[in-house]
């Protein structure tokens, strides 16, 4: 499913499920792409939405320089893929 179609299937879920690359303190999650939209849809739809994570993703030191260095590993897998 392309993460366009999102609101076409939102009709005939009753939740939505997602894994995870990492959970932060906050409750927020890190993805690699596809789970902001499906948030969104989901939240407009009023259909609960889900995390599922193993403990060991659980980041209780997140700071930006992680980030930045998950991104950058992230943009050189894809563009090794596509170039």
């Amino acid at each position: 499913m392309h993460e366009t179609d999102v609101h076409v299937y939102c009709c005939r879920v009753n939740l939505v499920l997602v894994g995870a690359e990492g959970v932060v303190e906050n409750g927020g999650i890190i993805n690699k792409l596809g789970s902001y939209h499906v948030a969104i849809a989901a939240k407009e739809h009023g259909i609960p939405f889900y995390v599922a994570a193993e403990s060991y993703k659980v980041l209780f030191d997140f700071s930006i320089s992680y980030c930045r260095t998950l991104y950058s590993t992230v943009r050189q897998t894809h563009s090794g893929l596509l170039g």
